[in-house]
């Protein structure tokens, strides 16, 4: 009788266990990995979780052009 009891609670909690979700979607976790950033997909709500790795978007700068400068002899 007590292996069936200890059988019937290893099976609960086996079930518990592999029935809980894996709430994949709600992790919080990092969204930079080394030179890679995730990238929310653009269809639909952006808290459904979907995305892709890739490069990471960088700040918007326009190169510097050096000025010309006009020597005048006087």
């Amino acid at each position: 009788m007590r292996e069936l009891t200890i059988s019937a609670a290893a099976l609960i909690v086996a079930a518990t266990f592999f029935s809980a979700p894996a709430s994949a979607d709600m992790n919080y976790g990092p969204v930079q990995n080394a030179s890679q950033c995730w990238t929310l997909s653009g269809g639909g709500s952006s808290t459904n979780g979907f995305g892709y790795w890739g490069a990471c978007a960088h700040a918007a700068s326009a190169p510097v052009a050096q000025r010309t400068r006009k020597h005048r002899n006087h």
